[in-house]
């Protein structure tokens, strides 16, 4: 039982076990190591000042209200990836809370799981190398909401065309991402991440498949009994065809 209080972790601790272990608020000041089993953590997780160790377990953030967590990003602010303070092997959100979750550094997680629908997740824009969210693991991107219920993706700070980065593994380009509801990221895997089902709320990059088609020219022919529709495309991107509807009204009503 967490109490609500805060636990630092200000030496070097490892926590042993293969069950659940559950915390409020985690402070990491020296070098933390994960049990192999779940750690839970129902408030805010700050990893700046020490190093984080997965041990192949599992991170649960499964609190009630707003979560905010801080990584510390890498290292080093020159070196791209690869160097990170927390090393998450599978990070879950279980929070739908209205305040969601909100990530102020960028991190590196094996998989990166939330399937709990209307969650609302912030990620910190990408105004230094250390704030990219990396994704490493074939198949490491789980993201589904519902129906009406989807995960919304947002930006946290930054203003007007600022982005937040994801950088999901191109290994083999297998994503579980759907129902959700993305503005002001870019992706920059080597392929569009392109859920079925999904809200563009825009200023986005590489997320979505653009379905385009350049018309040429467009011609109807009216006969005693009918209409001839012609028409000549110049391109077409992803178009799986085309439907033609008829009305007596001019407005198509």
């Amino acid at each position: 039982i967490h109490n609500s209080g805060t636990v630092v972790f200000n030496g070097a601790t490892a926590i042993s076990g293969s069950g659940t272990s559950s915390f409020c608020n985690v402070t990491i000041s020296g070098a933390l190591t994960a049990p192999a089993g779940t750690l839970t953590v129902a408030g805010n997780w700050n990893g700046s000042a020490g190093t984080f160790s997965n041990n192949t377990g599992t991170v649960i953030l499964d609190g009630t209200a707003a979560q905010g967590v801080t990584t510390g990003g890498a290292w080093d602010e020159a070196t791209t990836n690869n160097n990170w303070k927390n090393n998450w092997c599978t990070l879950v959100v279980s929070n739908s809370s209205a305040g969601g979750v909100s990530f102020a550094d960028g991190f590196a997680a094996s998989n990166f799981i939330c399937t709990v629908p209307n969650a609302t997740l912030y990620f910190q824009w990408q105004d230094y190398v250390t704030n990219v969210f990396e994704i490493t693991a074939s198949g490491g991107l789980n993201i589904q909401g519902s129906a009406g219920l989807e995960i919304k993706l947002r930006r946290y700070g930054g203003s007007e065309s600022n982005q937040w980065e994801i950088y999901p593994s191109s290994a083999d380009h297998v994503w579980t991402v759907d129902y959700v509801d993305v503005s002001n990221s870019v992706n920059s895997a080597d392929q569009h991440i392109n859920p079925a089902n999904y809200i563009d709320s825009g200023n986005n990059v590489n997320w979505f498949t653009p379905t385009v088609v350049t018309v040429e020219w467009l011609a109807a022919i009216g006969r005693s009994n009918s209409v001839t529709v012609r028409w000549k495309t110049a391109s077409e991107v992803n178009n799986a065809g085309y439907n033609v509807y008829r009305s007596l009204s001019p407005t198509g009503e």
